[in-house]
């Protein structure tokens, strides 16, 4: 194909080019001053489209902008219609395996050579070789993905069907070999362990072993290319061999750069290696670390050692064969436009992943991805075990069953505390446990152990009952067509008269449950005191009228009928029917159903009853222009109280380690955090092991107490001030952490001119930006400058002259008016008598150090930490902060003397 045609314009838009436009496109507002108005260039637009079918990356976004700019009777049919290829669509389609599939991505992937980006024609251009390259790709799959593809396009008034229809008729019966590789990891390393067996003797490790492994030229060193020894890393082993022999807890602060997961890899890989029958449950709250172990840290590990390793998530995350079947060969009949649209982008993966975990399809997004998934993954509702006929190819069967005899099982915390609520039904039984990212486990436990209660879960069970507007996938048309087939005609008669009643219920249900939420919704307004805040904490003396209301007794009572109805239908199917797989999938379907009604129930039962003393209860407004709602929650008080209770006396050793436990010198905060301080404190160990990284000689702490105070209202525009004179002076990659984003937002503005005029390129947090596209852009552009708030404090990565100033805005506490917050320190001042200093500070603390952490990565990283928080020297619990920090923190009270210092320690420390 050849490029037979082009065109290009600028033209005015009649406002002012944003300066974050200009910033990306380098148009300026002089350039388009003198050009034509849009809807003047308009005519010769559409003569150049011509009767041509319309590729474009994003297509609904441009032709959107067209429908906007000119008048609704100068748009012609072929811009008016959504007939057009989208290149953003179909990547998603061909390529679920790629992070990002914006233009500039694919361009890389494919490896084409544009001249500028973000130039229209450049654009232009890159888009039309990108879909050069698809439309080869295509011509890759196999013919059964093809028909797949076809099947879900036909009718839909879209050039894909075409595409897909023609490909289909040439295609091979097997996809190309690249194809079948696409997903090539797996969740499975090696074979099967010897089954758990708990026993009480063990074959101690030796400590002088563990460390050969760690010397300038051990184990590490062959099987990891520039493994650099490290005293640290070789301590945190010893200490986690110890503690495996001695079936003690280990609680080991482990810094930046100490190689923390090699240092208790190694101990649990040997452990099992010498002990066959033992588990090793290792638990990571980010999904980057779990990955980092399973696939880059274990492989070499295990190699020849016979022990085995499983990555293990919640079954939500698989696919459910089944389910999958059920859709593509009938069930997309029923679905929204939308929600088809989300199902192509699961074909391909779904026909070649070797795992069924959605998290390694990055394609699959969209509206509705998350209803859609629901209708497809393994939720155990649906699950028909051994009775399925996908059983032996189940994804989360399979997976389950190898973690039973795996030597060592990688979770998240949120499977791992899901486990413990279960009584260890998901991962059976253990005696090992090491839990990485350990300042996580309290609020991992909390989100896991979450009650609620929506308007959308009724809405749910209604909708499995009848259907809604997206889908006709109901119980009710399943139930009508199969009780035909009973073989007894009064069981028939008597079972459609249930099936009538129903739907009625359903509807009853469904109207009943709109009418206590919108009760709800008034009572919570009225007793919001700050408009400001959403969150209203429940509590005796405020609970709603709406949950003593005739609302509530009438929907527990159409629950009943709902379950009653669907127990009489099961049972006549089971009494009547032949106990074919269309009638064992109704009937397991009733049950699926009845369970999620009696958990409706329960949750109206608990949250209209007697408040639990034990739990913390809340109502969150959610103020959305269409659809105002209000939603309850609990959560369990006392996190450590549960743990001590129900994980600990199950286990025999555990190791938690984290880059920040400590609060000043002292693991005391996070032992009574998680319950540690309530077992035999002879068993608990802890060690701060510090961090190869020189903090004190490699970077600059400062704090400027010529700033105002953060609690005066002129602290915005102090801040603003600042900033502008920080870059102007010392132009280098800048991370601002905020703790407000609306302050980040009012900032923003205020810099946003300002930088623009300097030429800096100005980075912000916002909503729909995601946090690996800005970070990939803050690395790409060493003297760029990045506003972020909470998600940016912990869990980032920016090496070398990309990060060099690290300025935190605030001292990071958590609103002291958060249900959770309110109710956790009001727990610590009864038992303490200072709820502040031993709740609300420490958990500040271990923010603001894991916010420090961010700037030195590497022994070859410099730079300065700026703290403009002037509370850390005016109040009497600032030296608590300041106590914890990992270097020396120099305050200066003059804005000449304080920038100076800045451009010395840098000019100094580049000598």
């Amino acid at each position: 194909a050849e490029i037979t045609d082009e065109f290009t314009s600028l033209f005015d838009p009649g406002i002012t080019v944003p300066d974050e436009i200009t910033l990306l496109t380098s148009i300026t507002n002089e350039q388009c001053k003198s050009q034509p108005k849009f809807s003047d260039m308009f005519d010769d637009i559409v003569r150049f489209i011509g009767k041509s079918i319309i590729v474009a990356h994003n297509a609904q976004f441009d032709l959107q902008f067209i429908r906007n700019a000119v008048d609704q009777d100068m748009i012609p049919e072929e811009l008016n219609r959504d007939y057009y290829l989208d290149t953003l669509e179909l990547s998603r389609i061909l390529l679920p395996n790629l992070s990002s599939h914006s233009l500039e991505n694919l361009l890389s992937y494919f490896n084409i050579e544009i001249s500028t980006l973000h130039r229209a024609l450049s654009d232009a251009k890159g888009t039309a070789y990108v879909f050069l390259e698809l439309l080869k790709r295509i011509n890759l799959l196999a013919r059964k993905t093809l028909h797949t593809l076809n099947l879900l396009t036909s009718g839909n008034f879209s050039p894909l069907s075409e595409i897909f229809s023609r490909a289909e008729k040439l295609a091979n019966k097997d996809p190309d070999a690249d194809i079948k590789e696409l997903f090539s990891q797996k969740n499975i390393i090696g074979s099967g362990n010897a089954a758990y067996s708990g026993s009480s003797r063990k074959s101690e490790l030796s400590e002088n072993l563990v460390e050969e492994f760690f010397a300038p030229a051990g184990f590490l060193s062959g099987i990891f290319p520039f493994y650099e020894p490290r005293l640290e890393q070789q301590e945190l082993a010893k200490l986690v061999t110890r503690t495996f022999n001695r079936n003690e807890f280990l609680l080991a602060e482990a810094g930046t750069g100490v190689g923390k997961s090699l240092g208790y890899l190694v101990p649990a890989v040997v452990w099992v290696q010498n002990n066959p029958g033992e588990r090793v449950v290792i638990s990571t709250n980010t999904k980057n670390l779990q990955d980092q172990l399973f696939y880059k840290d274990l492989p070499p590990l295990l190699k020849s050692r016979g022990v085995s390793a499983v990555l293990l998530k919640g079954r939500a995350n698989y696919l459910c064969p089944l389910r999958w079947q059920h859709m593509i060969s009938e069930g997309f009949n029923y679905l929204s436009p939308d929600l088809k649209k989300n199902l192509l982008n699961l074909v391909l993966w779904a026909e070649t992943t070797k795992t069924g975990d959605i998290e390694e399809n990055p394609g699959y997004r969209g509206r509705g991805s998350d209803y859609l998934w629901s209708l497809l993954n393994a939720d155990s509702m649906h699950c028909k075990r051994s009775a399925c006929p996908y059983f032996s190819d189940c994804f989360y069967q399979r997976v389950k069953n190898a973690a039973m005899s795996a030597g060592i099982v990688v979770v998240n915390h949120s499977l791992l505390f899901s486990d413990v609520a279960s009584g260890r039904q998901i991962l059976g039984q253990y005696d090992t446990l090491i839990i990485d990212e350990a300042h996580h486990a309290e609020n991992s436990a909390s989100n896991c152990l979450t009650r609620g209660l929506t308007v959308w879960n009724c809405f749910e069970l209604s909708d499995r009952i009848s259907g809604n507007s997206n889908t006709k996938t109901g119980i009710i048309p399943v139930l009508t067509e199969t009780v035909k087939k009973l073989k007894d005609q009064n069981a028939i008669n008597e079972a459609e008269k249930l099936i009538i009643q129903l739907e009625d219920f359903a509807l009853e249900f469904r109207e009943t449950s709109v009418l206590f939420f919108e009760k709800a919704l008034v009572q919570a307004r009225e007793l919001n005191s700050s408009k400001s805040f959403n969150k209203i904490r429940i509590k005796t003396e405020n609970s709603l009228p709406v949950f003593e209301s005739e609302e509530q007794a009438q929907i527990k009572r159409v629950l009943k009928k709902i379950t009653n109805s669907l127990e009489r239908i099961a049972e006549l199917a089971e009494n009547y029917g032949d106990m074919s797989r269309e009638l064992y999938n109704a009937v397991n379907e009733i049950e699926a159903v009845i369970s999620a009604s009696s958990k409706i129930e329960e949750s109206f039962s608990y949250f209209t009853g007697a408040l639990p003393e034990q739990d913390i209860v809340w109502m969150e407004i959610v103020e959305q222009a269409k659809t105002p709602r209000v939603d309850f929650y609990s959560v369990p008080l006392n996190v450590g109280n549960l743990l001590a209770g129900s994980l600990y006396p199950g286990l025999k050793r555990c190791v938690m380690t984290s880059a920040t436990l400590r609060v000043g010198d002292s693991f005391e905060y996070i032992k009574t955090r998680l319950g540690l301080n309530l077992i035999e404190s002879e068993m608990v160990n802890s060690a701060d092991l510090g961090s190869p990284y020189s903090f004190k000689n490699q970077a600059l702490m400062l704090l400027p107490s010529f700033i105002s105070d953060p609690r005066n209202r002129d602290f915005e525009i102090s801040v603003g001030t600042f900033l502008e004179r920080l870059i102007y002076e010392n132009l280098r990659g800048t991370l601002v952490l905020f703790t407000s984003y609306s302050m980040l937002v009012n900032v923003t503005g205020y810099l946003a001119p300002l930088f623009s005029k300097m030429g800096v390129t100005l980075l912000s947090q916002k909503p729909g930006v995601s946090r690996t596209v800005l970070l990939d852009r803050f690395r790409k552009n060493k003297n760029s400058v990045l506003l972020a708030t909470s998600s940016f404090w912990e869990g980032i990565d920016v090496p070398g002259e990309s990060l060099e100033q690290l300025v935190i805005v605030k001292l990071p506490f958590s609103m002291p008016s958060e249900p959770v917050v309110e109710a956790r320190t009001e727990d610590v001042q009864k038992k303490t008598g200072n709820g502040f200093i031993n709740y609300s500070i420490p958990e500040a603390v271990v923010r603001l150090r894991q916010g420090v952490g961010r700037l030195i990565r590497s022994h070859r990283d410099r730079g300065v930490v700026i703290i403009l928080d002037k509370r850390l020297i005016s109040t009497s619990y600032g030296n608590i902060f300041v106590s914890s920090l990992p270097s020396n923190l120099e305050v200066i009270n003059k804005e000449d003397v304080f920038f100076g210092r800045i451009k010395q320690w840098f000019n100094d420390s580049y000598i």
